[in-house]
């Protein structure tokens, strides 16, 4: 199949060799399972969300032109001129989404490939939840090395109780948002776009899971992706579950090998 070029296509690539280089050097992202995504064919990328910066370590994986869809409000920034110039597909999350699902279409239609995040937004709540589980670990640590009546304990104590706050109002914000959030879940559910576009055009749905922290001095950043996973006349609700328990697993195991360390 011909390679997917567009208006973008040029564009794209520079942005590509002067960003890589630069989000490497600062991040370090720790990258697994690229042999997973060789191959030219038509791609849908989809994984969890949970940071502005997620499209980053996929890109920086794959040499792949991806054109990445992004909400309508990224369009409306000062930064209009870098998601056009990175190919990026616009999402009116309020309204009208055909156009971004029929441009994203004939993406994938022409070999190209696109990244989508089925959460439809960064999940705050697993952010939460994440930073409560965290505290509550420290926490533990302390109470059994100084009992409860430390002023270290008290502390940690309060910054438990704020995590917990935390959450429920990550949970109010994404529901009255619409969003669907589910208790004790790390991921939101998912919605269908990516699942109707590969039974559309038959593009393969390659997975990844993003965990660890946008930070310098953490140098925990992990993308691991999974097995690719075929349409194969699957329903859109079978194919969007298998999507999202898949992402859930590479989510937990990449989560597992940072507490085991």
């Amino acid at each position: 199949m011909k390679k997917y070029k567009d208006q973008t296509y040029r564009s794209f690539k520079i942005l590509r060799g002067v960003g890589v280089p630069v989000f490497k050097s600062i991040f370090h992202p720790k990258i697994n399972n690229k042999e997973y995504i060789l191959g030219n064919e038509p791609t849908i990328f989809f994984g969890n969300h949970r940071h502005i910066f997620d499209q980053y370590p996929v890109i920086c994986a794959t040499p792949k032109y991806t054109r990445w869809l992004a909400k309508k409000e990224y369009f409306d920034s000062k930064l209009r001129v870098l998601y056009q110039a990175a190919g990026c597909i616009e999402v009116d999350r309020d309204g009208d989404s055909s156009k971004a699902m029929d441009e994203a279409a004939y993406c994938l239609e022409n070999g190209g490939s696109i990244g989508v995040f089925p959460e439809g937004t960064r999940n705050i709540y697993y952010l939460a939840v994440r930073a409560r589980d965290l505290a509550l670990t420290n926490l533990n640590n302390l109470i059994n090395r100084y009992g409860n009546n430390d002023i270290k304990v008290e502390k940690a104590k309060l910054i438990y109780e704020q995590t917990e706050l935390r959450i429920i109002k990550a949970k109010q914000k994404l529901e009255k948002r619409g969003y669907e959030v589910i208790e004790n879940d790390i991921l939101l559910s998912f919605k269908k776009g990516a699942a109707i576009l590969a039974n559309k055009t038959g593009a393969s749905l390659s997975p990844f899971a993003i965990t660890g922290d946008y930070k310098i001095t953490n140098k925990n950043l992990i993308l691991t992706f999974g097995k690719k996973i075929l349409p194969e006349n699957k329903t859109v609700e079978v194919l969007n579950e298998e999507m999202r328990n898949t992402v859930k697993e590479l989510v937990l195991k990449n989560e597992s090998k940072r507490s085991n360390k």
